[in-house]
């Protein structure tokens, strides 16, 4: 869908500036562009959460989901924790992490692009 909304805005883009070789109207063409496009992907962005329930990822979840396996980057941490009882632990943080919709969501993949789903009371169990 990106690449559909992307190619209709350098498609007007051209348009405003085929006949001229005036900068001024390349940059009004270039500042129409991406303004249509940014527009143009809002509402995406809203129809997407209206229709299908999707939240769109911000730039620096993104980043790493395209990544490719030559760039692996492992960062090894060392972490020490009393002992505790894990039952109450597990539902003490799920009863603290309720009120966050990104701690009740999933990955999915749309239109080439990624969202964050939320998921049902079942799903999550």
């Amino acid at each position: 869908m990106g690449g559909l909304i992307y190619g209709s805005v350098i498609y007007l883009d051209q348009a405003l500036v085929a006949h001229t070789e005036n900068p001024n109207w390349k940059f009004a063409g270039l500042l129409v562009g991406y303004t249509l496009y940014y527009i143009l992907f809002r509402i995406f962005d809203w129809l997407m959460f209206v229709i299908l329930d999707c939240e769109a990822l911000y730039g620096f979840d993104s980043i790493f989901l395209l990544d490719d396996r030559k760039n692996i980057a492992n960062i090894v941490g060392t972490l020490f924790f009393e002992e505790f009882e894990y039952e109450e632990m597990k539902q003490y943080l799920i009863e603290k992490t309720g009120p966050l919709h990104k701690c009740r969501s999933k990955l999915v993949n749309k239109f080439g692009i990624w969202w964050w789903k939320k998921m049902g009371e079942e799903e999550f169990r």
